[in-house]
Protein backbone atom coordinates (compact mmCIF):
# COMPACT_ATOMS: atom_id res chain seq x y z
CA UNK A 1 0.00 0.00 0.00
CA UNK A 2 1.45 3.40 -0.96
CA UNK A 3 2.30 5.85 1.78
CA UNK A 4 0.10 8.54 0.25
CA UNK A 5 -2.65 7.97 -2.30
CA UNK A 6 -4.29 10.16 -4.91
CA UNK A 7 -7.42 10.15 -2.70
CA UNK A 8 -5.33 11.55 0.17
CA UNK A 9 -3.94 14.24 -2.13
CA UNK A 10 -7.43 15.22 -3.31
CA UNK A 11 -8.85 15.24 0.23
CA UNK A 12 -6.03 17.55 1.36
CA UNK A 13 -6.65 19.89 -1.62
CA UNK A 14 -3.01 19.51 -2.60
CA UNK A 15 -1.65 20.06 -6.10
CA UNK A 16 0.63 17.81 -8.10
CA UNK A 17 2.98 19.06 -10.81
CA UNK A 18 5.01 17.22 -13.39
CA UNK A 19 8.25 18.74 -14.70
CA UNK A 20 10.17 17.81 -17.82
CA UNK A 21 13.78 17.17 -16.92
CA UNK A 22 15.07 17.64 -20.45
CA UNK A 23 17.35 20.72 -20.59
CA UNK A 24 15.85 21.93 -23.88
CA UNK A 25 12.31 21.83 -22.50
CA UNK A 26 11.96 22.22 -18.71
CA UNK A 27 8.16 22.61 -18.98
CA UNK A 28 5.98 22.19 -15.92
CA UNK A 29 2.26 21.52 -15.70
CA UNK A 30 -0.27 21.07 -12.93
CA UNK A 31 -1.91 17.65 -12.91
CA UNK A 32 -5.67 17.13 -12.72
CA UNK A 33 -5.93 14.94 -9.61
CA UNK A 34 -9.60 13.91 -10.15
CA UNK A 35 -8.72 12.85 -13.73
CA UNK A 36 -5.77 10.85 -12.40
CA UNK A 37 -8.11 9.13 -9.93
CA UNK A 38 -10.50 8.28 -12.78
CA UNK A 39 -7.65 6.79 -14.77
CA UNK A 40 -5.48 5.17 -12.08
CA UNK A 41 -7.83 4.65 -9.14
CA UNK A 42 -8.14 6.43 -5.80
CA UNK A 43 -5.71 4.02 -4.10
CA UNK A 44 -2.87 4.71 -6.55
CA UNK A 45 0.15 6.32 -4.92
CA UNK A 46 0.72 10.04 -5.34
CA UNK A 47 4.40 10.19 -4.43
CA UNK A 48 7.13 10.86 -7.00
CA UNK A 49 8.11 7.20 -7.39
CA UNK A 50 4.44 6.24 -7.91
CA UNK A 51 3.94 8.66 -10.82
CA UNK A 52 7.36 9.27 -12.42
CA UNK A 53 7.10 6.55 -15.06
CA UNK A 54 3.65 7.60 -16.23
CA UNK A 55 4.56 10.87 -17.93
CA UNK A 56 6.70 11.88 -20.86
CA UNK A 57 7.26 15.16 -22.62
CA UNK A 58 6.91 15.39 -26.37
CA UNK A 59 9.34 18.33 -26.66
CA UNK A 60 11.94 16.44 -24.63
CA UNK A 61 11.56 13.38 -26.85
CA UNK A 62 11.68 15.57 -29.96
CA UNK A 63 14.82 17.36 -28.76
CA UNK A 64 16.53 14.04 -28.02
CA UNK A 65 15.79 12.79 -31.55
CA UNK A 66 16.99 16.06 -33.12
CA UNK A 67 20.49 16.20 -31.61
CA UNK A 68 21.99 17.52 -34.84
CA UNK A 69 19.50 20.37 -35.07
CA UNK A 70 21.08 23.82 -35.12
CA UNK A 71 19.15 27.05 -34.63
CA UNK A 72 19.04 29.53 -37.45
CA UNK A 73 19.19 33.26 -36.96
CA UNK A 74 17.39 35.10 -39.73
Amino acid sequence: MPQKTLADTLAASESLYVNCGHPMCCKSTKLDVPALIDRLGADHGSMHWDLVGLFGCYEGIQARSNRDWKPTFE
